[in-house]
């Protein structure tokens, strides 16, 4: 990776872009061209960094919103993994496993023994579903 500028003498292409100006402004001043392209690099990271950080708030502000929102009927909510789970098939199994992670959640907030009492009623039902048990352990629903 030739950058175009010397580098004392050393190789620059195991250096990060913030290193390799530094080599580059002690072997001689930027230029006012490559301040103002030092300056860009920078202000474009911190502005990537601000998108992930907002990106990741709207992400766990969208979870908990859905949590929230199915906190409000669980019995419904169970009604369905059990609706999903006679299907037999692999996307019930896993909508309803995803489901099973979601009350878990909801669960954690407050009452984890009911839900915990709940998924060891659900098991026996289900246990000739070796695909569903392997599914509940990946997510760490076995009791």
């Amino acid at each position: 990776m030739d950058r175009g500028v010397p580098a004392l003498g050393r190789a620059v292409e195991n250096v990060s872009e913030h290193q390799y100006y530094e080599f580059a402004a002690i072997d001689r001043p930027l230029t006012a061209r490559e301040q103002s392209e030092l300056r860009s690099l920078s202000t474009r990271a911190e502005q990537r960094e601000q998108d992930r950080i907002r990106q990741e708030q709207s992400a766990t502000a969208a979870g908990q919103r859905h949590l929230d929102t199915l906190a409000v009927d669980q019995m419904a909510a169970w009604q369905r993994v059990d609706d999903l789970t006679a299907t037999k098939r692999p996307y019930g199994y896993d909508t309803a496993v995803q489901l099973l992670v979601d009350l878990r959640d909801i669960a954690e907030r407050g009452d984890a023994a009911t839900f915990q009492q709940r998924l060891t009623d659900y098991r026996p039902v289900h246990a000739r579903a070796t695909s569903l048990l392997e599914r509940l352990e990946l997510v760490d629903l076995d009791v």
